[in-house]
């Protein structure tokens, strides 16, 4: 079926001429609970047959030391989704006084404004131009002192003013463009062109051009 809204129109009311057929049909008919008596009849006691999940602990049939086993497998390094111990980073710039300051700054020029929709008085939030993982990587930063004296990671050219809802929306594009761009081999050009797109962008909205 196709996606869209449906409106969906009431059924017109019956004619009586369509009562008086359907009633002439049904004339001289028993119903068939016709002087019957509800009798409620109480279920088996279970008493003395083990459940078949007994002493059982969820449903996966793999013993505890299979689990450790795979945890240690694909723990850390090991892991598809390594990248080399950026979350702990991450998580401690993003909680520091420095990077409140940026988001505080981020907002305060742009109005207290979502840029999209010009939503105010919604919980906002800060989005990176440049992807905040792509910053890291390239500035070799591997601890939060690094992260406090490299300027390009608080210059506020790189940061724009999202609600939430529009955030969702363009942090999908943002990582779909990045997947397409990597598997092409064109990575490096289209963050290029996308900064330089909506720093252009975040200009005009202040007046600068």
């Amino acid at each position: 079926m196709p996606s869209g809204i449906y409106i969906h129109k009431k059924r017109p009311p019956f004619s009586q001429k369509w009562k008086d057929n359907l009633s002439k049909a049904l004339k001289g008919r028993k119903v068939w609970n016709e002087g019957k008596k509800f009798e409620y009849k109480p279920r088996p006691k279970m008493k003395g047959i083990v459940p078949w999940n007994k002493g059982k602990v969820g449903s996966c049939p793999h013993t505890k030391e299979w689990g450790e086993m795979m945890s240690k497998k694909m723990r850390g390094e090991k892991g598809s989704n390594w990248q080399g111990g950026i979350t702990a980073l991450n998580f401690r710039i993003r909680n520091s006084f420095r990077y409140c300051q940026w988001r505080s700054d981020i907002f305060t020029r742009d109005n207290w404004t979502c840029q999209v929709c010009d939503k105010r008085g919604v919980y906002l939030e800060a989005h990176h131009i440049k992807m905040f993982n792509v910053l890291l990587k390239e500035n070799n930063i591997k601890c939060l002192e690094d992260a406090l004296v490299c300027e390009i990671l608080w210059d506020l050219n790189n940061g724009i003013t999202f609600c939430k809802e529009c955030h969702k929306v363009e942090s999908k594009k943002q990582m779909g463009n990045n997947k397409y761009a990597v598997k092409n081999g064109l990575a490096k050009a289209s963050i290029k062109s996308r900064n330089s797109l909506a720093i252009g962008s975040i200009k005009s909205i202040n007046g600068l051009e």
